[in-house]
């Protein structure tokens, strides 16, 4: 069973188009985006609702670096894409973007950032895995837990 993408909302400051952000609602989107941007340490929350989130049509290729995913890509050797199908931890979800060298996983119900190759099976449209990471590649030991 595929995970579906969430709804794209285009959010704006004022006239400032700040992207779009893959989220359940408008205002997720907005908080997503505030999230996402540079203030100083004065503001707060309350100020992402100047902000305005609009219904973005379709997927907007441009909505994130594309060049971000080509240096996972090649790094990694992994086929990292936007709407990519993943199997994560055991739990099936969707790739929505990246941050730095991580990939933003959503899995149904919730976002989260993973590195490319922890963890991690990549499908192809039929839901086959076409890539997984090596066998005898070592888990990282759990907090508190031992080596054993």
């Amino acid at each position: 069973m595929a995970v579906n993408i969430p709804k794209a909302y285009r959010v704006f400051d004022m006239d400032i188009d700040l992207g779009v952000f893959y989220a359940r609602n408008p205002s997720a989107a907005k908080y997503k985006a505030y999230c996402l941007a540079e203030y100083d340490e004065f503001c707060n929350f309350k100020d992402c609702f100047t902000f305005k989130a609009r219904r973005a049509p379709e997927y907007d290729e441009y909505s994130f670096d594309p060049d971000q995913f080509d240096w996972i890509k090649e790094t990694y050797s992994v086929p990292a894409a936007f709407g990519t199908q993943v199997i994560f931890n055991g739990k099936e979800a969707v790739i929505l973007g990246t941050r730095g060298h991580y990939l933003e996983l959503f899995d149904g119900k919730h976002e989260f950032l993973v590195h490319p190759t922890w963890r991690i099976k990549y499908l192809d449209k039929n839901g086959m895995i076409i890539w997984k990471p090596p066998s005898g590649s070592c888990d990282p030991v759990p907090v508190g837990g031992d080596a054993r």
